[in-house]
C-alpha cells in the first residue's frame, strides 16, 4: 500500500499533563471542566482506525509526571515508525525512574 504526505504525525500524547491521583476521574483543563476521558483524545483515533502509534515519554511537569510525545505512523508501517520513535527519543534526556 503506497502513502504519500507524510511519514508521521507527532503530538502531545496527551493534550493536558496528566493530573495528580487524587484529582485523576475530573480536573481543569483552561478553566474547564473534564473527565479522565479527556487523556485519550490523542491517541484513541489512530488506534481506533488501526494506525502504528508509539508513545514516548519526553519531559517531566513540575509535579513530576511524565509528558509523552505520540508519533502515528502510516497503516503498514510499523518498523519505519519504530525507527522513527528510536530516533525521535534519541534526542531527549533519560528520564528518571518513578519514585
Amino acid at each position: 500500500m503506497l502513502h504519500s504526505g507524510f511519514d508521521a504525525l507527532l503530538f502531545p500524547t496527551t493534550p493536558s499533563p496528566a493530573p495528580l491521583i487524587a484529582q485523576r476521574s475530573m480536573f481543569t483543563v483552561a478553566g474547564e471542566e473534564v473527565r479522565d476521558l479527556f487523556l485519550a483524545k490523542n491517541t484513541v483515533p489512530a488506534s481506533g482506525a488501526g494506525l502504528p502509534g508509539i508513545s514516548i515519554p519526553i519531559g517531566l511537569t513540575g509535579h513530576g509526571l511524565p509528558i509523552g510525545l505520540e508519533i502515528d505512523g502510516a497503516h503498514g508501517h510499523d518498523r519505519k515508525l519504530l525507527d522513527l520513535a528510536r530516533r525521535v527519543e534519541s534526542l531527549f534526556d533519560a528520564l528518571p525512574a518513578p519514585g
